[in-house]
């Protein structure tokens, strides 16, 4: 899998980025360069460079291919700052809503030139961004009877993302493939999105926002009054339980389901993509069972020691033990970034 966004690519992007924050003030500016250095990462990657593994695929071209991937790269910063501003952590100033705007405008004007009047696109436009606002409703179930909407409502956060893949079916008049890749899609965001929960669970439960992870170890609500009580519980799970290997089982399962419904498609880099991401799905699962093992280990000496010393006292936590010999700021065994974020 590639380890970087190819240089190239970023450079179109920042000129055509830099001339839509052309005029805009200065706040809004440096808020706008700001956000395309969070998204031009690898971190990102599949936004990127699935318009143009697409593109080789289905023969578009490398005009029609650029077009797309511009496009993609103007969608993914809107959405990363309406997700931002819905979720509190960018101020909703007047130049952040000018900011938005400039952006979406420039997101949109791609595509009209692309496909003006063309309402099959215009429709799956609007079903993709109507599937995305309404993924802010969480799954109100606990994790062990999501249903398949449930996991499907979790994926929707990334819903913007299908946009370019019904352009490039539409380019390509190969409208037929469109729900196997609909449905590749869906599955490969469910699987990230539970990766990307179970790396970001801490700062999920202190921001208070929805998390499966925690719904996965915690029939409570995500309420604040139950903040110290879910924590506790995933702490268990870590230290006591499976370690989460039947949620990352889960995570395997939708990104197999990926994979078979990709297989029609023949995109070489998407099939590439999704070997990679159960890779690391794999990978971070092994390492968190190990660091959870040996946080145990290192707590129980702890206990012992504290319990055997001369009037020592058994009364140290076992999960400030846990966590500060084997786990990274984030509570991720030794402090492994996400997928996505």
């Amino acid at each position: 899998m590639e380890r970087s966004l190819p240089q190239g690519d970023v450079r179109v992007a920042r000129t055509s980025y830099g001339a839509a924050l052309a005029g805009l003030d200065r706040a809004a500016t440096d808020a706008g360069w700001r956000l395309f250095d969070r998204i031009a990462t690898r971190n990102w990657l599949l936004e990127w460079r699935l318009p143009r593994w697409l593109g080789e695929s289905l023969d578009l071209g490398a005009e029609a291919a650029e077009a797309l991937a511009l496009a993609n790269v103007f969608g993914l910063a809107y959405v990363r700052l309406r997700d931002d501003l819905a979720d509190g952590e960018t101020e909703s100033a007047d130049w952040a809503q000018t900011l938005a705007a400039t952006l979406h405008d420039r997101w949109v004007a791609v595509y009209i030139q692309l496909f003006d009047g063309q309402r099959a696109f215009w429709r799956c436009f609007q079903q993709y961004m109507i599937e995305w606002r309404q993924s802010d409703e969480s799954p109100t179930r606990p994790f062990e009877a999501y249903t398949t909407d449930d996991f499907l409502r979790l994926a929707h956060r990334g819903a913007p993302l299908k946009i370019g893949c019904a352009a490039a079916y539409l380019l390509a008049h190969r409208p037929g493939i469109m729900p196997a890749l609909t449905k590749t899609i869906d599955c490969l965001l469910v699987a990230a999105v539970l990766l990307d929960h179970v790396k970001d669970w801490r700062d999920d439960l202190a921001a208070g926002r929805y998390n499966a992870f925690v719904s996965y170890v915690s029939a409570l609500a995500q309420t604040p009054e139950n903040r110290v009580a879910n924590r506790r519980a995933v702490w268990q799970e870590l230290a006591a339980g499976d370690v989460g290997r039947p949620y990352f089982h889960t995570i395997r399962n939708w990104l197999r389901l990926a994979a078979a419904e990709a297989q029609p498609i023949g995109c070489s880099g998407l099939s590439r993509y999704l070997a990679w991401l159960e890779a690391e799905a794999v990978g971070f699962g092994e390492r968190l069972a190990t660091a959870a093992d040996a946080g145990l280990r290192a707590a129980t000496e702890r206990l012992w020691a504290a319990s055997t010393a001369p009037g020592g006292r058994a009364d140290h936590s076992w999960q400030e033990g846990y966590s500060n010999g084997n786990f990274g700021p984030d509570g991720s065994p030794g402090g492994a970034g996400d997928v996505r974020r």
